[in-house]
């Protein structure tokens, strides 16, 4: 069965959220409830049912009603489902689809316009020593549930299942990444092979962070311990 093309408009919504980075082919949950971003939702579910997800380009995560500009590098998402509460807010659900460049601002009222660049995913690129990476990637997580570190359930069959390493990348920032800070680094990070290294990096620094304090826990509860 052909799969039906999304159309991407030229100018397209952005929403500006501190501490949240989009992934494409992940799913996020988004309530909505600025008057701003009401009409906005409205707008585009008449339409194109597109806009943006972008990080503040400041890196702060506290609420502000004018926000400030967002990161350049950002990711477009599609409506999948909103539901309209009573009290005129929605729920949304929102699937990344692309990495995009925010190239101008157009307009900020009644919401934030943009104009963008699409950056094409390699999808079909084949990845130099993919098995190796994907391998390694299964083995930090399934270290990472054997010393309590967090992870979602069923992470490990789902990205055992995944053939490629463009989507298994951005799946594992999404659900293992911690800080916004990191994820938007492996956002900007358009190198298939280099986005896996930055992760795998980054997810074995946790590991060793995580054995240290289960480390000095150990040593803690000795000292505690009564003398016979």
């Amino acid at each position: 069965m052909p799969s039906l093309e999304i159309y991407i408009p030229y100018k397209i919504p952005v929403m500006t959220l501190g501490g949240t980075v989009l992934f494409p082919r992940t799913f996020m949950p988004i309530y909505i409830f600025e008057r701003r971003y009401r009409r906005m939702l409205a707008d585009a579910l008449s339409s194109h049912r597109v806009f943006i997800i972008a990080n503040r380009a400041d890196g702060k995560t506290k609420y502000i009603e004018h926000d400030s500009a967002p990161c350049s590098i950002a990711t477009i998402g599609i409506i999948r489902m909103s539901t309209l509460n009573d009290d005129g807010t929605s729920n949304v659900i929102l699937q990344g689809l692309n990495r995009i460049r925010i190239k101008d601002i157009t307009q900020e009222k009644p919401y934030r316009m943009a104009t963008i660049s699409e950056i094409p995913n390699d999808l079909d690129q084949p990845s130099k020593d993919q098995g190796m990476r994907q391998k390694k990637l299964l083995d930090i997580i399934k270290t990472r549930q054997a010393i309590g570190l967090p992870s979602p359930d069923g992470i490990l069959d789902l990205i055992d299942s995944l053939d490629n390493l463009n989507s298994i990348a951005d799946l594992a920032a999404h659900s293992l990444s911690k800080g916004a800070a990191l994820k938007q680094r492996v956002l900007e990070t358009f190198d298939t092979n280099k986005r896996m290294d930055l992760l795998i990096k980054s997810l074995s620094q946790d590991i060793e962070h995580k054995k240290l304090d289960l480390a000095i826990e150990a040593l803690v509860g000795q000292d505690k311990e009564p003398l016979n």
